[in-house]
């Protein structure tokens, strides 16, 4: 939970205001969750500061542009009868994932990325001989390039602008486990695949090589 004051402290995302009567204000939960890697071990616990915001109407309580107040989940003596105002986006509300999309889109051109026809949310950078893809989940960022040193700097640049944390070899990526090897990389999803197995109790079921019976007639 320090941690995620910590971030939003650093980024100015509100300010301290007087409550006034014709202030709508939103409240604010906090929302934990557990990261597992795919043997089931525990490699992170998060919590984050999102706002409730499933109340809000568009064209009535935010258009392109807002300053929603938010209800502080925490006092501080003497300040009491104060909200946050909003001065970005937080987790929760309605705008929040259009604000930091426009956001990163902004920050990587700056850097020189471009964003490719075939994919809004695929970067392409060019620096000489050497070259990165960089690929957007939301708030998950991915990068790919032709050397180490290419990686590194990209990363290190977007730093400049936005807190990243960074994820160690064996830790999956949008619950996608990838494992790195001489002859390349592999891709799986093993324990995305039994939690879906254990959800329908289908933990004991035999695995096959082709989904379906090969036996069916499907002309029938």
């Amino acid at each position: 939970m320090e941690e995620e004051l910590s971030v939003i402290e650093k980024h100015k995302v509100w300010t301290l205001v007087p409550r006034e009567y014709s202030m709508k204000v939103i409240n604010s939960k906090w929302v934990y969750s557990t990261k597992k890697t795919s043997n089931d071990g525990i490699y992170k616990r998060k919590a984050r500061l999102v706002a409730v915001g499933c109340n809000q109407r568009y064209g009535m309580d935010y258009k392109e542009s807002f300053s929603p107040v938010l209800k502080r989940c925490f006092m501080q003596k003497g300040e009491e009868n104060k909200v946050c105002k909003l001065e970005k986006s937080l987790y929760g509300l309605p705008q929040s994932g259009k604000c930091w999309n426009k956001k990163i889109n902004e920050i990587l051109y700056q850097l020189g990325m471009i964003r490719t026809k075939c994919d809004p949310c695929v970067y392409k950078l060019q620096r000489g001989k050497e070259y990165a893809i960089l690929g957007l989940y939301v708030d998950d960022l991915i990068i790919a390039g032709t050397s180490k040193e290419i990686n590194d700097n990209l990363a290190s640049e977007i730093k400049k602008y936005v807190t990243l944390t960074e994820k160690k070899d064996g830790e999956p990526f949008i619950g996608i486990e990838i494992k790195r090897a001489e002859d390349g990389s592999y891709l799986s999803q093993t324990h995305y695949i039994d939690t879906i197995l254990h959800r329908f109790g289908l933990e004991e079921c035999n695995s096959v090589q082709t989904l379906g019976d090969q036996n069916q007639n499907l002309d029938e």
